[in-house]
């Protein structure tokens, strides 16, 4: 039984991990991608929310189920559908607390744009105290996602 809480929790932590902006997606990784210079207006922490799970749904309903099922008595099935349903719910919506982690919210004004971009992104790391106002960043934009990356360019 330890064997498979453990294996849900690493399911869960794996499932909800944050984005770091410095690691690329194998998706992108020789490819050539648009970029965009711009500099930071603006930036805002905030918390970034994980994402809710099928799969760990899945985990956590075979889960509850297995754990329900060692109950003994006259209820023993109503237990064991109570646990799978219950297991279900808590592995649905775990990685979303589980997920959570700090980003920032930049506003950048692109070279020869009138209007202003906006882009969330995970923070790089613990001490990660985000861009500056007046920074300038490169945006680069991948097959699935935006980063926003410090650039040496003047």
């Amino acid at each position: 039984m330890k064997k498979i809480l453990s294996s849900l929790l690493i399911i869960l932590l794996l499932n909800a991990c944050g984005t770091n902006p410095t690691v690329v997606s194998g998706d992108d990784a020789q490819k050539l991608l648009t970029t965009q210079i711009a500099t930071v207006v603006d930036v805002v922490p905030v918390t970034i929310q994980g994402k809710n799970s099928e799969v760990a749904a899945g985990a956590g309903a075979v889960l509850g189920g297995v754990a329900g099922r060692t109950t003994e008595g006259k209820y023993r099935e109503l237990v064991t559908v109570a646990g799978a349903i219950f297991g279900a719910v808590i592995g649905y919506y775990a990685p979303v607390k589980l997920g959570e982690h700090n980003g920032f919210q930049y506003t950048l004004n692109l070279e020869k744009e009138t209007k202003p971009l906006t882009v969330i992104q995970g923070s790089a790391g613990k001490d990660d105290t985000g861009f500056k106002v007046g920074q300038k960043v490169t945006i680069v934009f991948g097959k699935d996602a935006v980063r926003v990356l410090p650039t040496n360019l003047k």
